[in-house]
């Protein structure tokens, strides 16, 4: 038993031990934040953990379908001065921090974002079973509704959209 107690503490102390408090300052795209730290007022452009909006223009000068309606739903969810509760969970590749965001409401915005059919659960990224297993639920009820970028036929996922159009140049 204590070595179970053990083990879930290891799990969730990373997630609950970073959080900070912080105010939104711009969206960049559906799934990537301007906040600013409370304790400090560093300014910190965080990632959504998880999560994959449609793909904002890239060097072609072109969106990926959704991708302005992605972002303008964030926009609505995290409003320019807006409370927001940040955890992180990694820095990535590019040296953003990539976090849960919840807002002063106590929304998870990847929730939100997944729930109204705005971003893909990114199978290659999400691998944190307590975060990701709700998402892929959330995913699944907004396919079977067809909400948000689920309305079409055949959603191209980011991932493989930046694929077919670097192999277009």
């Amino acid at each position: 038993m204590r070595l179970l107690l053990a083990l879930l503490l290891c799990l969730f102390l990373p997630l609950t031990a970073s959080a900070w408090e912080a105010e939104t300052i711009r969206v960049v795209d559906g799934n990537t934040v301007v906040v600013r730290k409370t304790e400090n007022g560093e300014q910190i452009r965080i990632r959504l953990y998880g999560i994959e909006a449609p793909a904002m223009a890239g060097p072609d000068g072109k969106s990926q379908w959704c991708s302005q309606s992605a972002k303008a739903f964030l926009e609505t969810l995290l409003p320019r001065g807006s409370k927001v509760e940040v955890k992180d969970v990694e820095i990535d590749r590019y040296k953003r921090t990539v976090a849960v965001i919840s807002s002063a409401d106590d929304k998870v915005v990847q929730e939100e974002m997944i729930r109204a059919g705005m971003a893909w659960v990114y199978p290659k990224y999400c691998k944190l079973k307590e975060i990701c297993d709700p998402l892929r639920e959330l995913e699944h009820a907004a396919m079977q509704q067809k909400v948000g970028l689920w309305a079409d036929k055949e959603p191209v996922p980011p991932w493989e959209w930046r694929k077919s159009t670097k192999r277009a140049r």
